[in-house]
């Protein structure tokens, strides 16, 4: 009996992944699994062995014209004349792994049994900032690497051999949608790694991958309203959203006002009353982390709808510079807006590593030999440029007064960050990255890792995004194992996951997802600083001793610690 013509394809998808046998398809020869064609010795049709299966190669050649005319790789690069093309085997038909926008393919892609997944990430001179395609890819690819070290690959839950795990690398910073598109659409990747901010993912998703039923996982956006996407439950993130942290930050506000050293241009000529100044990337991330702020802040025993009132909180906002049309934004515009409406004591800048422009036009441009506190989110503080600023902005011929300004410099600026890097298994992982910033590589391996053991999940089901999200409820399953991310736990998470399920530690911190959002749950932030390197260079130490916890129905929220300024040997921001 034949398969219905109209199902030809999800058949032969079925038969050519190694995932479902069914003795009724015409395409697949009844009969036990497969390693090589000898398997497939007499069982007819010019029966040959692929992924897993023997399949008739005759009946799929008279099939051809439902829509598939190839059965393996070999045969799409010799017709294509490109190195890179491969036989998609959900349509049994040919298409090339790269394009414009994806360059570059990592892993076993010849073989006839290997999973693609796409990758969307900054390229180019934006490589090192948080979400940069230098740290993610090569993350990504440790993660891949990971398992086939360990198992030869991803193990076929219905038992054939293991499949290769390939990335399909693409770059977002030209069209990100355009390159969603060849990975959903041409190569039919069942997930997408990326991307590195907010506005792209939910502009791919939206766009591109929710419509194609594609999984998309962003190891770094970080917008609350991400949670509120009507994504069919396809888009996730191992990075907790800002929301958490965002309600921290006039706690900071209070403590910088309470602090013994607090002087700033307003109260150093004996003014009582306190200003703030909120500068804001204008999408999705500042939006969110703006509002949040807003509902909670007070000072001057007053709202902040009141303080805007009185003239003593101003917030200026900026375009959203991964529009490709916003590339080249001066942002001289904002901060002389700023510098005219000052003195203000405390200066919020809630952007990613395009913000550290804002933050040293301000800096550099101040009047008055007092300058202000800053408190900024972690996307700023995890970029490199930050760290550039700093330098230039504290410069000296004598390095004794370059140190001594850096310092001074060092204790104005704080924020929040929710993300846990610290710890064995982070530890782990930053001497196993020991060629790349772990901080902003933990999180793309957390994502690499979870999308393996979700397609694992699906079991003998299609590997569809439809069906990875189904199964990431066995990745977060209530009183089960917990297992840590990494080579070592592999085995046990995978034989877990049959059983019923886990929960995971992530190098940056405990995946235990909110399968309603897509959300990494988070109930604690930690208070950061900078702290420097051997060469004096401003660095992020993400944990300071403080931390917020917020409320629940029978505690408070509240904020524990100091930001740290203690003696030596105890001193991570080396204040001292």
């Amino acid at each position: 009996m034949l398969c219905l013509p109209r199902k030809r394809s999800v058949a032969a998808a079925l038969c050519a992944f190694g995932l479902l046998v069914l003795a009724s398809c015409s395409v697949i020869v009844q009969g036990d699994r497969c390693d090589t064609d000898a398997d497939c010795a007499g069982r007819g049709a010019g029966a040959v062995c692929r992924s897993g299966a023997c399949i008739a190669t005759t009946a799929l050649q008279n099939e051809a014209g439902a829509g598939g005319d190839c059965t393996t790789n070999a045969e799409c690069v010799t017709r294509l004349g490109d190195e890179f093309a491969v036989c998609q085997k959900t349509t049994m038909s040919c298409t090339k792994l790269l394009s414009p926008d994806c360059t570059k393919v990592y892993g076993d892609y010849k073989n006839d049994r290997a999973i693609y997944i796409g990758t969307l990430f900054k390229q180019g001179s934006t490589a090192g900032d948080l979400g940069a395609s230098p740290d993610a890819i090569a993350a990504i690819e440790l993660a891949f690497d990971d398992f086939k070290n360990a198992r030869g690959g991803l193990p076929d839950p219905a038992g054939g051999t293991a499949r290769p795990l390939v990335a399909v690398e693409c770059n977002q910073t030209q069209d990100p949608v355009r390159a969603a598109k060849h990975l959903s659409e041409d190569v039919k990747v069942p997930a997408i790694i990326g991307a590195s901010t907010t506005y792209v993912t939910i502009q791919a998703a939206t766009a591109q991958t929710i419509n194609a039923g594609t999984f998309l996982i962003s190891p770094y956006a970080s917008s609350p309203g991400l949670a509120d996407l009507d994504d069919k439950g396809l888009v996730w993130r191992t990075y907790p959203s800002d929301g958490l942290q965002a309600q921290a930050v006039p706690k900071l506000v209070d403590e910088i006002v309470a602090s013994p050293g607090f002087t700033t241009p307003r109260n150093n000529a004996g003014r009582t009353t306190r200003r703030v100044a909120i500068v804001y990337k204008d999408d999705t991330y500042g939006q969110g982390l703006r509002d949040i702020i807003l509902g909670k802040l007070s000072f001057n025993g007053k709202s902040a709808a009141t303080n805007r009132d009185d003239g003593n909180l101003k917030a200026y906002s900026y375009v959203n510079t991964d529009d490709p049309a916003n590339a080249a934004f001066d942002f001289t515009t904002v901060t002389s807006k700023v510098i005219g409406d000052g003195p203000f004591d405390i200066v919020m800048i809630l952007g990613t590593s395009e913000a550290v422009q804002a933050f040293n036009g301000i800096e550099s441009s101040w009047q008055d030999p007092v300058l202000p506190y800053y408190i900024m989110p972690d996307g700023i503080a995890s970029t490199p440029s930050l760290a550039i600023s700093i330098r230039e902005l504290t410069r000296d011929n004598d390095p004794a007064v370059a140190a001594a300004n850096s310092k001074a410099l060092r204790r104005r600026i704080r924020g929040t960050i929710v993300n846990v890097f610290s710890g064995p298994l982070y530890d782990a992982f930053s001497l196993k990255f020991s060629n790349g910033n772990a901080l902003n590589g933990s999180n793309a391996y957390d994502a690499a890792y979870t999308v393996a053991y979700s397609l694992y999940g699906v079991g003998s089901e299609p590997l569809t995004g439809a069906n990875m999200a189904k199964s990431m409820a066995k990745l977060s399953t209530p009183g089960a194992p917990s297992f840590d991310i990494g080579t070592n736990g592999v085995a046990q998470v995978l034989q877990a996951v049959n059983a019923g399920g886990v929960t995971l530690n992530g190098t940056a911190g405990k995946l235990d997802f909110d399968l309603a959002t897509g959300d990494v749950k988070a109930t604690g932030a930690s208070v950061w600083c900078l702290g420097t390197d051997s060469k004096g260079d401003a660095v992020l130490v993400p944990n300071t001793g403080e931390t917020y916890t917020a409320a629940t129905p029978t505690t408070p929220e509240k904020i524990t610690g100091t930001f740290p300024d203690p003696p030596p040997p105890s001193d991570p921001c080396k204040f001292n």
